[in-house]
């Protein structure tokens, strides 16, 4: 007999595209991130969020393989399955599978997540969802950093993986009963043929306990299309094929579908009554999640959008270049912006180039940078240095009639590089309730490009040379020469903030 490594294969592939998502999830090699947008729940959430159509075509063609050959997707593409499937090759655990058909916990499950779901609440996905789960281990290890409630649900389902094997996949996970339906109505199934000998050793060795030897029969909706199957028959009595043969010496059926559809119509409605419950009750350990700061990454909208989208698998943390997305407080909920000590990098928009879920909607950079999510507040202890007016990538910050810091609210867009940069610690970024379009900057016409710009010049004629024009100067574009004369301003560095007129006591700057 030909030895058969079918499973071997298989796992083979699902090990490289785990590794591949969790180069991604870490931000180990950003180029993986697109990765994270293959994933069939998080495509399903960005299509909810009216983020892109791409979660319309990722999630059909999963589905479309899977109403063709089954449940393909959950034996190669979901990390947290293959996660599963090596957890299930360690021999120190003795493994065995749920062998019943858990239609009412699966279904109840499912119609309370999708309930929730309806009514653009997240929180069943952000802990049933594996990738989600896998995306939050990743980063948790990324960052050795480990929340309770970012990897609690992870680890639980990896216990349950060491005790049942893959009953998270068949009687848990939301997007494995989905799919459960459409494999189940698959054409191409795998079925025995008539040269089974009765050795009971495929039904052994099947992890989601989909075999049953005594009736002939597979049930393809739980099947997740592992092959181990395939590797034990020593006889060849199982095969993929669309035209199903009738086993033989089958004990006559009995005609449960009036009670099936009685306990699946229950099961269904107890979980979407279950999911209002949810939601009346608030589920305050996310509603209430304490983010890190109520500052939402340009795209979110608002905070409170982004506790109904954001999934917290947490891949937009290990991709920000500063470093200032950071997870809830207790990992439990959604992330948040950190512009304590950081800002928001003006030419980036990494965060939601990489969202999954569509809770950050996709922008360019030059979108970005008219999303206003933030305004600084300054306080007293700003002298009027200027430095803030330098740093400012939008032009937006001016000395006022008492030579202190003050923001055009009509151009800032908060990305607190004016805080980051204040020497005083005298601004602190305070977000908006909902984020803001800012109206971008009339082109130039060709008569204003050609003009000079109203810069300050200097009057030697009326100058006394006390030097104070050049000690006030932020952007040291004012110098002195060897008899402590100012240089006249270059224009080259000089932002024009008006310090040197206002500090100048013989008025000689204009």
């Amino acid at each position: 007999m030909k030895f058969k490594k079918y499973k071997f294969f298989r796992l083979s592939i699902a090990t490289v595209i785990m590794a591949v998502a969790a180069c991604a999830c870490s931000g180990l090699i950003p180029q993986f991130a697109i990765f994270a947008k293959t994933q069939f729940a998080p495509a399903v959430m960005r299509f909810l969020s009216g983020a892109a159509w791409s979660g319309v075509l990722v999630a059909g063609t999963i589905l479309l393989v899977t109403l063709f050959a089954g449940r393909w997707y959950c034996a190669l593409l979901c990390p947290m399955g293959t996660l599963i499937d090596l957890i299930d090759l360690i021999p120190f655990f003795r493994k065995s599978a749920v062998r019943k058909n858990l239609s009412f916990l699966r279904i109840f499950i499912f119609a309370a997540v999708i309930a929730l779901a309806m009514l653009g609440f997240n929180w069943g996905f952000m802990l049933l969802d594996p990738y989600a789960n896998f995306g939050e281990l990743s980063s948790s290890i990324a960052e050795n950093s480990f929340h309770p409630g970012s990897i609690v649900m992870a680890l639980l389902i990896l216990l349950l993986a060491l005790w049942k094997r893959r009953f998270f996949c068949t009687a848990v996970c939301p997007v494995g009963t989905f799919l459960n339906f459409c494999s189940a109505r698959s054409k191409l199934k795998l079925h025995f043929t008539d040269r089974c000998v009765n050795c009971r050793q495929c039904e052994k060795s099947c992890p989601a306990g989909c075999i049953d030897v005594s009736t002939r029969t597979i049930d393809n909706g739980r099947c997740v299309r592992c092959l181990a199957c395939l590797d034990v028959c020593k006889v060849g009595a199982l095969k993929f094929s669309s035209d199903e043969a009738a086993p033989a010496a089958l004990p006559p059926a009995e005609n449960n579908s009036r009670r099936d559809f009685i306990k699946r119509g229950s099961a269904a409605l107890g979980g979407a009554v279950a999911g209002g419950v949810l939601l009346k009750a608030g589920l305050e350990k996310f509603a209430v999640a304490e983010p890190f700061s109520l500052i939402a990454p340009p795209g979110a909208h608002s905070m409170a959008r982004l506790r109904q989208k954001c999934i917290s698998c947490q891949i937009c943390i290990q991709h920000c270049p500063t470093q200032i997305i950071r997870p809830a407080k207790h990992g439990d909920g959604p992330v948040s912006l950190d512009l304590n000590g950081n800002f928001c990098q003006w030419d980036c928009s990494l965060c939601s180039q990489v969202c999954p879920a569509g809770a950050i909607m996709e922008l360019t950079p030059e979108e970005k940078q008219l999303i206003q999510i933030a305004l600084p507040a300054v306080s007293d202890h700003c002298v009027g240095c200027g430095i803030c007016i330098s740093a400012c990538p939008a032009k937006a910050m001016k000395l006022d009639d008492s030579d202190k810091a003050s923001p055009d609210t009509s151009r800032c867009a908060g990305c607190g590089k004016c805080a980051a940069e204040c020497p005083h610690k005298a601004i602190t970024m305070t977000p908006v309730s909902v984020q803001k379009q800012l109206t971008p900057e009339p082109e130039p016409t060709p008569t204003e490009k050609t003009a000079s710009p109203a810069k300050p010049k200097i009057n030697h004629k009326v100058c006394f040379s006390c030097g104070a024009c050049a000690e006030v100067c932020p952007v040291k574009a004012i110098t002195l020469d060897d008899t402590g004369t100012p240089r006249q301003i270059d224009h080259n560095k000089c932002v024009a903030c008006s310090a040197c007129v206002k500090t100048c006591p013989a008025k000689a700057i204009k």
